[in-house]
């Protein structure tokens, strides 16, 4: 299920309601999605920027965290600094195939992947379908804009990505065409 914060303009961060969409978790802030990851799993691959690594800090001693980010020194520290010992941070140069997301969450035998609304830019539609053909739980963090105008547009982006998985399967092994529109 996807889970959306409810109520006028997305304004309350403690009510959540589903809507259609498989092991679908949306929040609106980093510091949410850190308060409700123990709720969710286990090992979790946080694919968030380097900059929101602080607010997980907390979950350390009762999960175990990995850190997908930019293979740059300020980015490798601020993950350290984070508590991020050097064998839970992937440095790794985007862009990132839906298989190679797939093969990064069996590896590391990841049970949530945390990801921002980042649009297809970011890379979002690849990791999602990933963790999708995998069953695991995926928590979406929202980007810091007008709460009503990210809520619209994440929940488009989230029914473009269903239907496609619909239209192309969910095996694992179909492959979305390079000529269909990104969602």
């Amino acid at each position: 299920s996807t889970f959306v914060p409810s109520g006028p303009a997305v304004a309350s961060s403690s009510r959540w309601h589903v809507i259609d969409a498989k092991n679908q978790v949306l929040g609106r802030l980093a510091t949410e999605a850190a308060r409700l990851l123990p709720q969710l799993g286990r090992r979790i691959l946080l694919t968030i920027g380097s900059k929101q690594l602080k607010y997980f800090v907390p979950l350390h001693d009762r999960l175990t965290l990995f850190a997908r980010l930019l293979p740059s020194p300020a980015s490798i520290q601020q993950a350290l600094d984070a508590g991020f010992g050097a064998g839970h941070i992937l440095a790794l140069r985007p862009p990132f195939s839906q298989d190679f997301n797939r093969s990064i969450l069996r590896e590391y035998q990841i049970d949530v992947l945390v990801t921002k609304a980042s649009g297809v830019e970011g890379g979002v539609v690849e990791k999602v379908m990933a963790a999708h053909d995998l069953g695991l739980t995926t928590l979406m963090i929202q980007r810091p804009e007008q709460a009503s105008t990210v809520a619209v547009r994440i929940q488009q982006a989230l029914r473009d990505c269903l239907a496609l998985l619909r239209q192309y399967g969910t095996d694992g092994h179909a492959a979305v065409p390079d000529n269909v529109p990104a969602c």
